[in-house]
């Protein structure tokens, strides 16, 4: 079953909890503030919108939601995930754009299923080596943050097709970017490079 209560005013979402069977929930557009901790009683939920809410903090019973396969936190002000959300193993998408990221949460590098990495316009300075974890990954937008330097590790995301790099920090393009054999699109405009390595 499937619920759209996007674009009210609901500023808490408890009441939803009882719809134990849901499947997919949209809440998207809302003043909710905070996540309930009991979110786990949802715990056939496939769907989770909570995009464009007040939320700054993400309960570690998210984590139980086994079931997830979509996450929608982008416009949110959320600045970190709790690690129990590596638990998260069957999520294939994830979106967390126009949050107050400063760095990618180790949580998400467990998440090995992901086939779309949404964390543009943050405030991310690196990319860790461990990206290369997310093997199934096709789809990374990493655009509008203050990242400086690509890790050579990324290769190793022989899936993926669409890699965004725009309006970042980075001085050189390594051509090493090159080898992502199945890569279609690859934005790095509006940056600083001056060379190709």
């Amino acid at each position: 079953s499937s619920l759209d209560m996007s674009t009210n005013q609901i500023y808490d979402m408890n009441n939803v909890l009882q719809l134990t069977q849901l499947k997919t929930l949209n809440l998207y557009n809302n003043r909710i503030t905070s996540v309930p901790q009991d979110i786990n009683t949802l715990q056939f939920l496939t769907k989770l919108n909570l995009e464009n809410n007040r939320i700054a903090v993400v309960p570690e019973s998210i984590s139980k939601l086994k079931n997830l396969v979509e996450l929608n936190l982008s416009y949110n002000q959320v600045k970190n995930l709790p690690e129990s959300m590596s638990e998260l193993t069957s999520l294939e998408l994830l979106y967390m754009s126009f949050t107050e990221l400063q760095a990618i949460p180790i949580c998400i590098f467990k998440m090995t299923r992901l086939k779309e990495l949404y964390l543009n316009t943050n405030n991310i300075e690196n990319v860790p080596d461990v990206i290369s974890s997310l093997k199934n990954l096709e789809e990374l937008y990493l655009d509008g943050n203050r990242i400086t330097v690509i890790p050579k590790t990324i290769v190793q995301l022989t899936r993926l097709k669409i890699l965004n790099l725009s309006y970042n920090r980075l001085e050189e393009f390594s051509d090493y970017i090159c080898d992502l054999s199945n890569l279609v699109i690859l934005s790095i405009s509006n940056n600083g490079i001056r060379q190709i390595s």
